[in-house]
């Protein structure tokens, strides 16, 4: 499937304005695979002002399970690296202090909505070690806390409800049903302990503590990932 001309949008003064969130969603989840994302008809469309990003990734995340289930995994996947990682570079506005922090907390908690469908339809294969025959969404879902560019800020006070508020959501996620889920959120937990270390240790401790039946392989990358020893 080949992506629709690309038609811009006007105001009444001229400005351009954002592309629609159902056009924005169809070019980037109905993309063919390894189509490329830059190219001529990809340079007017995907610069959302920060306010209408976050907006947009919200509903996404919020409505992943039913927006998405027309799409291929391999679709999914793809459009979630480019819009959670740098290719659209929409998550950057979590940390813009312009944007209402009202909108911004929505957007960090309709992350748990996002993984919720991960639960759906990831498979139980853990990719820090590279289990064979996952499917194709465990990538992103394993990589989502690497991508996504927001990470630990304690020497900045104006980012410590931002912080806090996902480290709650990555808390949350070690408790769904899903070992591809817990394993993204033990990953990001990893990469967050230089920032938060006594956090970290007590999220992990408790998730431990409260599953002591998890595969041998999961319990080791919790305890690897509590003193931050994760890639």
């Amino acid at each position: 499937m080949s992506t629709p001309p690309t038609t811009s949008v006007h105001d009444d003064k001229g400005t351009p304005s954002p592309i629609p969130f159902d056009d924005w969603v169809r070019r980037i989840f109905s993309r063919e695979i390894d189509s490329g994302w830059w190219s001529p008809a990809d340079t007017d469309w995907d610069d959302l002002p920060p306010e209408v990003a976050i907006d947009y990734l919200t509903q996404v995340f919020e409505q992943s399970s039913q927006l998405l289930q027309p799409y291929s995994d391999e679709q999914v996947d793809q459009g979630l690296w480019f819009i959670v990682g740098c290719g659209g570079e929409y998550a950057y506005a979590l940390t813009n202090l312009d944007i209402p922090w009202a909108n911004r907390l929505r957007c960090v908690r309709s992350i748990l909505r996002l993984f919720e469908m991960f639960t759906a339809r990831c498979s139980p294969h853990l990719s820090h070690s590279d289990e064979p025959c996952a499917n194709p969404l465990n990538s992103i879902c394993y990589m989502f806390w690497d991508i996504v560019p927001v990470h630990g800020q304690p020497s900045e006070p104006e980012f410590a409800d931002l912080d806090h508020s996902l480290l709650a959501v990555m808390t949350e996620i070690l408790s769904l049903p899903s070992d591809a889920s817990r394993e993204s959120a033990l990953h990001g937990l990893g990469h967050w302990q230089s920032a938060y270390p006594a956090e970290v240790e007590q999220i992990i401790n408790s998730f431990l503590a409260a599953n002591p039946t998890i595969r041998p392989e999961l319990r080791l990358y919790a305890e690897q990932a509590r003193s931050g020893n994760v890639l």
